[in-house]
């Protein structure tokens, strides 16, 4: 009986997908460009700058990048 049961934990655990803090990031900044197509550069809640995929303006360099004057 316990073994069955330790069986079936290991196979939960197998199947179980563990997303990284990257991949929650990204689907964030792509749940948020989705909602903003109008914004060509979106900031997660970690403070990480994506480009947004669903931008079709011109383009525009890097929030961070520095301006060369």
């Amino acid at each position: 009986m316990f073994d069955d049961l330790y069986a079936n934990q290991y196979e939960e655990d197998r199947d179980f997908h563990y997303t990284s803090d990257a991949e929650w990031d990204a689907a964030e900044a792509d749940d948020i460009g989705r909602a903003n197509p109008h914004l060509a550069w979106v900031y997660t809640g970690r403070d990480i700058c994506h480009a947004n995929p669903y931008y079709k303006g011109p383009a525009v360099p890097h929030p961070e990048e520095e301006a060369e004057c």
